[in-house]
């Protein structure tokens, strides 16, 4: 299995000869999960010092993973 990223999105690549459909659905959750958390870490990143005054550090990443 080899993890490739395209303009910042991640694509798992399967090598080998797994079945293609156990495949496909584990590169797409793979994918979507890797996407989603570097979407979380961007906007922890550019939104975080407004809100790092009135929330502590890290309180909203833990809500939106425990929200999961």
């Amino acid at each position: 299995m080899l993890l490739v990223s395209i303009d910042g999105v991640a694509r798992v690549v399967s090598i080998g000869s797994s079945s293609t459909l156990t495949s496909f659905l584990f590169s797409t959750i793979l994918s979507l999960l890797l996407y989603s958390i570097s979407i979380l870490v961007a906007l922890e990143n550019t939104v975080g010092y407004t809100i790092k005054s009135s929330i502590k550090e890290g309180s909203i990443l833990t809500l939106v993973l425990l929200s999961w």
